[in-house]
């Protein structure tokens, strides 16, 4: 039997574990967790002016009777409700920054009344940046 001895490098936001120092750092780079964050969708290359918007506007409180689900916890707003459509407008759209955001204020905790599905946000996201390549393309093709 072989056994080696290798060093494992952590995220030093989210905690994901890689075997080489290189890939560690790159995810780290565009890392939800990270509020320095670069954005590999948009680009944007910093969060901290919107994270402060959204810091301290709720708390996860305990209810005195569980609810039908067994649930005995329940969001409260401290500073006026957020919805998804307000922290989209703040971040354009980007999918990403949209999950960075719920990431780093807590948001995504159950039983968040925020719904988000990050998936199908990307999808559409691309889809659009795509259509909007190929119009540009179409207008600028020369015959």
């Amino acid at each position: 039997m072989k056994t080696k001895i290798k060093p494992v490098y952590y995220c030093e936001y989210c905690g994901r574990h890689r075997l080489t120092s290189y890939s560690i750092k790159k995810h780290e780079k565009h890392c939800t967790l990270n509020p320095h964050r670069v954005c590999g969708m948009c680009g944007c290359s910093d969060l901290t002016p919107i994270l402060e918007k959204y810091e301290d506007r709720f708390f996860l409180g305990i209810k005195e009777k569980e609810d039908q689900l067994g649930q005995s916890s329940q969001w409260f707003w401290t500073r006026g409700e957020v919805t998804i459509e307000d922290i989209q407008d703040d971040v354009e759209g980007c999918p990403a920054c949209t999950l960075a955001i719920l990431r780093q204020t807590g948001m995504d905790k159950p039983p968040s009344p925020i719904v988000f599905d990050y998936k199908k946000a990307r999808k559409e996201w691309w889809e659009e940046v795509n259509a909007t390549q190929e119009e540009y393309h179409e207008r600028t093709m020369v015959l």
